[in-house]
């Protein structure tokens, strides 16, 4: 189950049925990607929703760097599993740094590397920090390791509260457009956003991951609250597409409507397999075969699609939760 900001199959966050999350945070000024090589590429939210389908600890998040490399990213990543592993990764020098274990003395992550982050923590008593990334770093740090378990207060609240201290409001920078707190020992995933503040919450057990179950989505801005679990509907090519324009045109990306369907299409037609055996494509949608209009000039679109690979690490707010499919290698 993912957050998507584009569209489908582009994660921007989320939860498997094993336990596994993955978050998305931006480290622009520091991030190098790894060179071309013989690995296969995935651009950030083509390999954090590789990551969701095909992993279930953060140990073997950690060893698909021997298997795919990532591309066209700017962002880092906190990851954690439901035993309770958790670790941040990036990549500098054209490499995968990842801390976890004693390497990771806290679990918290924002916009500077992990390492900066820990040393502006560590030495907050000594000197004054003014970054507002390494602030709300130190910020949610104290909360992490503050947390009494004994407490009256629930974790649920506690996280969305400490989430609520280090926001952009709080910090007086940008907005936040949504808070997200996976309970990853419950399957559990809750949520507000900016235009609905009411928490909501997904039962991630109750969801039917098998490939012959067609994906699910749902607008995160809807008016709902607590369990949504059964308001997930069917996804919809149309209401994709319809998104994803959306979202080109509010960022001022240039790219043809006839494009914009191929992507759509092209991303439709990933197959779902499971344990690596291939099953046969889901055919319960009722959406139509791709029209005249949908076949462009396939260089105009693969250059388009490149370009929009480029940018998708820009933030922006997100509209859609999809119940996704396993995917295949």
């Amino acid at each position: 189950m993912t957050f998507n900001l584009v569209g489908y199959q582009l994660a921007w966050a989320g939860m498997n049925e094993a336990g596994l999350v993955i978050s998305t945070m931006n480290l622009g000024y520091a991030t190098q990607n790894p060179l071309p090589d013989e690995r296969p590429p995935l651009e950030s939210g083509f390999w954090v929703q590789y990551q969701l389908d095909n992993c279930s600890t953060v140990e073997e998040v950690i060893a698909s760097d021997s298997l795919v490399r990532i591309a066209h990213t700017v962002d880092h990543y906190l990851v954690c599993d439901r035993k309770g592993t958790c670790a941040a990764i990036e990549f500098i020098g054209g490499e995968m740094v990842c801390h976890t274990g004693e390497t990771m003395p806290v679990q918290a992550l924002t916009n500077h590397t992990y390492h900066e982050s820990v040393r502006a923590w560590q030495e907050s008593t000594l000197f004054p920090i003014t970054n507002t990334s390494l602030l709300r770093f130190s910020i949610a740090a104290n909360r992490v390791k503050g947390f009494k378990p004994d407490s009256s207060e629930s974790v649920i609240d506690y996280a969305f509260d400490t989430l609520e201290q280090v926001s952009g409001e709080e910090m007086g920078r940008g907005t936040t457009f949504w808070s997200i707190v996976f309970d990853t020992e419950n399957s559990l995933v809750y949520f507000r956003t900016k235009k609905n503040p009411q928490i909501r919450y997904i039962n991630v057990t109750m969801l039917d991951f098998s490939c012959k179950t067609p994906a699910k989505m749902l607008n995160i801005n809807e008016d709902l609250s607590g369990d949504i679990t059964n308001e997930l509907g069917a996804y919809s090519y149309t209401a994709n597409r319809v998104h994803m324009t959306r979202f080109l045109e509010e960022w001022g990306i240039n790219i043809s409507p006839g494009s914009i369907r191929a992507i759509c299409r092209h991303f439709d037609e990933f197959f779902c397999v499971k344990r690596n055996e291939y099953a046969e494509q889901d055919s319960e949608r009722s959406e139509p075969s791709p029209s005249a209009e949908d076949t462009s000039d396939d260089t105009t679109m693969n250059l388009e699609l490149a370009f929009l690979l480029v940018i998708l690490a820009t933030s922006c707010v997100g509209y859609f939760i999809y119940r996704t499919r396993n995917l295949g290698h």
